[in-house]
């Protein structure tokens, strides 16, 4: 596959699908602030000791894929090869990054799973949902076996979850980053075939 559009040229292809990857990565960098700020709807990375480091790290790299991103835009539409080189690096470095921090959540996800006890199902309860001792009491602890299943749950969700999103996400981005890598790698080689008729017509 050469381009991600097969109904456009390949410059065309690579243009579209950069200004929509630059849109999701923009998307993106509001709901890491919004992590870092009001933490996960369920409340779960807090019990499970998932730290917000990783949102930070996040955040950081969306901000430099953005730029590069622009920088490939800009390169695309002038067709300036050295505003293009760097997203062949640093993208992939982002791929890299965003798998392994991803697969970092699930092994920590899964290790506490496995170990969960009632302190941990108690906590989780009443951190989420603000019981008081006396709910803890009547609401968990007298029903402590459907707590601990439907919490247990709530985790194994998020570990199916996050495996579909490692899949989908380097589905959707490997075929974008060798697409998009092709096109620059065809200006190249038209750069330098242009430079190889220019050194011939010199040397004449």
């Amino acid at each position: 596959m050469s381009k991600c559009c097969c109904c456009i040229k390949k410059r065309d292809s690579a243009l579209l699908c950069t200004i929509i990857m630059l849109l999701l990565f923009i998307n993106s960098i509001w709901r890491y602030k919004s992590y870092i700020k009001y933490g996960d709807v369920e409340q779960l990375d807090h019990i499970i000791g998932i730290n917000k480091w990783i949102s930070y790290l996040g955040l950081a790299l969306n901000s430099v894929v953005i730029l590069t991103l622009t920088s490939l835009i800009i390169g695309i539409i002038k067709k300036k090869l050295s505003l293009m080189k760097p997203y062949k690096i640093i993208y992939l470095i982002y791929i890299v990054l965003f798998v392994v921090m991803n697969a970092y959540i699930m092994i920590i996800t899964y290790k506490f799973l496995k170990n969960v006890t009632d302190k941990d199902v108690i906590k989780y309860y009443s951190d989420r949902y603000g019981y008081s001792k006396e709910e803890i009491e009547q609401e968990i602890i007298s029903d402590m076996n459907s707590k601990t299943y439907q919490f247990k749950d709530k985790l194994e969700t998020r570990l199916y979850n996050g495996l579909a999103k490692i899949i989908v996400f380097l589905i959707i981005h490997l075929i974008y980053y060798f697409t998009t890598n092709s096109y620059i790698h065809d200006v190249e080689k038209e750069e330098k075939d242009i430079e190889n008729v220019k050194n011939i017509e010199n040397a004449n």
